[in-house]
């Protein structure tokens, strides 16, 4: 097994470790959101009526008709901050009202006895809502707390596993960007094919001078810094072929000299994220 080999796959141990502490993270925290949501429900309980219901969040609960769950008649919110804000979790609760029905008492239409059920609906729950609310926000940053507390026992260790993995990633990047280097030096260079929709890469090779349909890349000199280099590029190219009255493809090699090595590097690094190198 080579060096890159054992980088690569001492990487996929380190990334299958983190994915795995922060998939247990995840849980943990939307096991403390359900908790919130089953708590702000059970506050609500002793709410009954054969038209209305009850529907809860983790931050907000809600007066529903039965038959349908999305149209809001009342609200109760905690208006909450983020926790990195260092500050009171809970800024305020509040109670809203939709502020939109119509009742009248014409024939085959909802009538006043309907206003006053959803009326007295609408007090019940209001009445629960100001009488639980200052229980609800204790019990709701009870919660919070103990599962942020749960949750952060695993930042030191995904800290850790972060910078092993960044450590690593730099270490493959810096092995294969010398290997890409080696093989740009040697008699082949490296080569491009298009796939996927993609098209050959492009070059800057000057400022206002870009190139593209590059086939081929070799160095062929360098400054002494590395930050330059002499590149020969070989392209597709079409010629017109008067015999066969018809452009015909061939390769155009040509030497560019003291090309930015940063602009290789961007080069290859595109080519290699499409796909286009020629292993």
């Amino acid at each position: 097994m080579t060096h890159l080999e054992s980088l690569n796959l001492r990487y996929k141990q380190l990334d299958q470790e983190l994915k795995a502490l922060e998939s247990r993270e995840t849980r943990i925290f939307y096991r403390g959101e359900n908790q919130k949501k089953l708590m702000l429900k059970k506050a609500f309980e002793s709410f009954s009526n054969d038209k209305f219901d009850i529907e809860a969040s983790e931050i907000r609960v809600s007066l529903v008709p039965k038959d349908d769950k999305y149209n809001t008649k009342v609200e109760y919110s905690l208006d909450t901050r983020w926790r990195s804000d260092e500050r009171e979790r809970i800024q305020h609760s509040k109670l809203s009202h939709n502020g939109s029905y119509f009742y009248d008492n014409m024939e085959n239409r909802q009538n006043f006895n309907d206003a006053l059920v959803e009326a007295e609906a609408r007090m019940e729950f209001m009445k629960i809502a100001v009488e639980k609310d200052k229980q609800i926000q204790a019990d709701w940053l009870l919660i919070d707390d103990r599962y942020a507390q749960l949750t952060s026992k695993f930042w030191d260790s995904k800290r850790e596993l972060r910078k092993a993995v960044s450590d690593v990633s730099l270490d493959i990047s810096k092995l294969e960007e010398q290997a890409e280097m080696d093989t740009l030096e040697n008699e082949n260079g490296i080569s491009f094919e298009s796939k996927n929709d993609s098209s050959l890469p492009r070059l800057d090779v000057r400022h206002d001078w870009e190139i593209g349909l590059i086939k081929n890349i070799r160095v062929v000199g360098k400054t002494p810094s590395g930050k330059s280099v002499d590149l020969q590029v070989t392209r597709k190219w079409s010629k017109w072929d008067n015999e066969k009255e018809q452009y015909i493809d061939e390769d155009k090699v040509e030497v560019f000299a003291k090309v930015r090595f940063d602009k290789v590097k961007r080069l290859l690094r595109n080519a290699r994220y499409n796909e286009l190198i020629v292993e």
